[in-house]
């Protein structure tokens, strides 16, 4: 920059301010310098100019984010006689991204049409992108019509349009009809319509297309043809095929091997891409690791996380740590698991925790699992996540007792957003009857429910044989059964004693016994505390559960109470 305003300093200096293509070339570095105010005073002392001088500063207001400057000085131009110069019309309307730019637009577009470019094949291309940008498919999708010759950019201008708008049905449509025409696609036209592809056989539709044309496809094209793929085999005749293989579709490669449980051969593919001299990124890592976590090679994992921080210096994310901690766990090295992770540099994630209380359950080890949950303590005393985990941790472990021994001490120190009129509140600790729950005015926010409960039911379906036989019966009942012997949901829907099984598994094991999250749709009241709409409250669901008030022996297991007419045993 200070070079440039040198040069300035010293045309004017030695006389050369006169000189048109000196002061175009300045002006030509004012707009590449960003320096648009620059530009501008120069342009309007100039005692000379000509159509570069114009479209120069055009330019510079398009560089600038200035589209009704530019379009301004367009208007100039057609009011000094300037010869237009068509390309800077070109290059400008792609620019019009905004649906206040569209007039604007609009307005060029019958200025080219009176001074009789309407036909020019590279302006129509220019305002069906301008138009698409814009929002207005319609002026673009008749533009596009009415081209008596269409060239693979206007066919890709109208279909980046829709793709920008998310028209996947429209881009797929004119894909076709382009086929059709016979019009050959290049990277544009597939890099548009591959991101479109909802399965492998349109996918492999579409690489087969572009083999028939003879098109060569670029590696970012081909990467992602295999992770749409679906397809094992055909994804890495793919990759085999890549005339050019960056590390991109290498590690897609290697993450579609990992993925379906082939660790060994997505090592072996790492090791490939190491010997044909391929830098591994921080992506290649993380199939890498998970590849060793799926396959029980702890020791390759080891080396393999210690020469990525080592020898190729990718700084480690928390996908990595997941990985590591996950290998450790699954192995059965939960101590050396939970000390990598007490010497992460940062908080791990709940995914990080999960893995490592997952081994703990399936290795039996519950006093590992009350360390975890110390841990996830002191990570965030004060936070509502931690509460959560802590909760988890317990239940996981079938230690009700202690989930609720420290409920009320973790509860005092949780910090909540929940908030009551102008008090704030955590948790609602008293039983609280169905009947007091406004349900039409509280919606209930559990994800997972589905998942989480099954394992209840199905677990109190194993220790009672009692509930084993009814369900027994009942399922074997011809009425139960549709079509061809088929269990259909209509059948399901009569099976009273299977709901009742669901809904007493899950009152006796609630998804979260210590707080349900409930939004109030509308202002509303609950225990004698007003709740205004939008706010949130957490509900002890344990509790409201197990009201011996509500619920006759709360702690038998009873699927006969939830039925209208229980038979008696």
């Amino acid at each position: 920059m200070l070079l440039g305003r040198a040069a300035h300093g010293y045309a004017l200096q030695n006389g050369y301010n006169r000189n048109i293509n000196i002061l175009n070339a300045l002006l030509h570095f004012y707009t590449d310098s960003d320096w648009f105010s620059y530009c501008l005073k120069l342009f309007n002392v100039m005692p000379q100019k000509n159509v570069v001088s114009w479209n120069t500063l055009i330019r510079g207001a398009v560089r600038n984010y200035d589209i009704a400057t530019a379009v301004t000085f367009l208007y100039e131009m057609q009011q000094k006689n300037m010869k237009f110069d068509l390309v800077t019309v070109i290059t400008i309307l792609p620019k019009f991204y905004q649906s206040d730019d569209l007039i604007l637009g609009m307005s060029v577009h019958g200025m080219m049409l009176k001074m009789g470019f309407g036909s020019d094949v590279s302006l129509v291309n220019a305002l069906i992108s301008m138009y698409c940008n814009c929002g207005n498919l319609e002026n673009a999708q008749l533009l596009f019509n009415v081209m008596p010759v269409k060239s693979i950019v206007t066919w890709n201008a109208l279909m980046t349009g829709y793709r920008y708008c998310n028209l996947n049905a429209e881009v797929v449509n004119l894909f076709n009809q382009m086929n059709i025409e016979g019009e050959k696609p290049n990277d544009v036209t597939l890099l548009n319509i591959i991101p479109t592809c909802q399965s492998e056989i349109h996918g492999q539709f579409i690489h087969a297309n572009a083999i028939r044309t003879g098109f060569i496809l670029d590696p970012s094209l081909v990467t992602t043809l295999i992770s749409i793929s679906g397809d094992l085999l055909m994804a890495r005749e793919i990759f085999d095929r890549m005339r050019v293989k960056d590390v991109a579709s290498w590690s897609v490669i290697i993450n579609a091997y990992r993925i379906l449980g082939f660790g060994d051969e997505a090592l072996n593919l790492f090791s490939v891409m190491e010997l044909y001299g391929y830098k591994s990124d921080d992506i290649s890592f993380i199939g890498v690791l998970s590849a060793c976590s799926h396959s029980g090679l702890v020791e390759e994992g080891r080396k393999f996380f210690k020469c990525m921080t080592e020898k190729y210096k990718v700084s480690p994310r928390m996908e990595h740590y997941a990985c590591t901690v996950d290998l450790l766990a699954r192995a059965g090295y939960l101590d050396e698991a939970l000390e990598f992770v007490k010497q992460l540099p940062t908080k791990p994630s709940v995914s990080v925790v999960e893995s490592l209380t997952g081994a703990c359950r399936v290795h039996g080890n519950t006093a590992l699992m009350e360390e975890i949950a110390g841990l996830v303590a002191e990570l965030e005393p004060k936070s509502s996540d931690s509460y959560a985990m802590l909760s988890s941790v317990y239940a996981a472990a079938g230690r009700w007792s202690d989930v609720f021994r420290h409920s009320a001490e973790v509860l005092r120190n949780v910090e909540s957003n929940v908030y009551i009129a102008e008090e704030q509140i955590d948790f609602l600790s008293e039983a609280v009857a169905p009947g007091q729950l406004e349900y039409s005015y509280l919606e209930l926010g559990v994800f997972d429910v589905c998942v989480a409960a099954l394992g209840g039911v199905l677990e109190r379906i194993r220790v009672s044989h009692h509930t084993q036989d009814k369900l027994y019966k009942e399922l074997i009942s011809q009425e139960y059964y549709g079509k061809e012997g088929a269990l259909g949901m209509e059948q399901v829907n009569k099976m009273k004693y299977l709901q009742g099984v669901v809904k007493e598994s899950t009152r006796m094991r609630p998804i979260a016994p210590l707080g349900i999250p409930h939004k109030a749709m509308n202002d509303t009241s609950l225990m004698g505390k007003r709740i205004e709409a939008g706010i949130t409250v957490m509900v002890n669901l344990y509790a409201m559960l197990h009201d011996p008030a509500v619920w006759k022996e709360p702690d038998r297991f009873d699927p006969e109470r939830f039925l209208e007419n229980a038979e008696a045993n």
